[in-house]
């Protein structure tokens, strides 16, 4: 009699993992980059409304799901360095495993240059290029005589090329004329 009642149990507990059984399927596959290079440490995601299933691509790139309960999901792939991928309306069948295998995207890496300040540029006042010079260094300070030596060498130019009369208080400067605005003349013809 004991031995019934055992057995009676065990079928008992037994009968709703037949059931279960018979309504999971799976999905597996490998995880491959354009060149069909294996992706290893991929994270993988299987989605149906509640039903959230999370694995990890292997050292080959293998991943695999199990027990899942047929339905339609959709998977996404996140891996390093490549682009995230969904693929959906992947159909699981009770007591099949589906081979599905995912190819995924090389990510483009995106750089963003922000200029915060403008270039200090070149500045040949002296007012403007010592202070600087000052902070900035040994380096700058060598070459700030340029900025005083400059300035006197063409000053002293100009005095020698008026002493020998290249240049006199008397010579004009040719101008230019100014450019108006008006309206040209009309046209007439030449009798």
């Amino acid at each position: 009699m004991l031995h019934r009642f055992v057995l009676f149990l065990m079928i008992l507990v037994a009968i709703p993992f037949t059931g279960l059984a018979q309504s999971a399927g799976g999905v597996r596959g490998q995880v491959l980059d354009p060149s069909k290079a294996v992706v290893p440490g991929a994270s993988l995601t299987l989605t149906a409304g509640a039903n959230v299933y999370t694995t990890k691509s292997d050292q080959d790139g293998v991943y695999s799901f199990h027990e899942v309960p047929a339905g339609v999901y959709f998977l996404t792939v996140d891996a390093d360095g490549f682009a995230h991928l969904t693929k959906n309306n992947i159909t699981i069948a009770a007591t099949q495993t589906r081979q599905l295998d995912v190819t995924v995207a090389i990510a483009v890496q995106q750089q963003d240059v922000t200029v915060t300040d403008r270039s200090a540029g070149v500045s040949v006042n002296p007012a403007r290029s010592l202070g600087p010079a000052l902070f900035a260094g040994r380096q700058a300070l060598s070459q700030v005589w340029l900025f005083f030596v400059a300035p006197f060498l063409g000053a002293l130019l100009a005095g020698l090329l008026f002493r020998i009369r290249l240049l006199d208080a008397e010579t004009e400067i040719p101008v230019l004329p100014l450019v108006t605005t008006s309206a040209p003349a009309p046209f007439q013809a030449k009798s």
